[in-house]
């Protein structure tokens, strides 16, 4: 990870890679937000 971002900082296109890093986080933690969100809507539904 340190390698790759050490190679990523010699190109002007650094923060913008930075940008969509954070963007890429986001979208992984709705992601699992809805997952989750879903689970145990099925698991409350099984369970009643």
């Amino acid at each position: 990870m340190a390698f790759l971002s050490h190679t990523t900082t010699r190109r002007p296109v650094a923060a913008r890679s930075r940008v969509s890093t954070l963007h890429d986080a986001a979208c992984r933690l709705t992601f699992l937000l809805a997952i989750g969100f879903a689970a145990a809507l099925v698991f409350g539904l099984i369970g009643h």
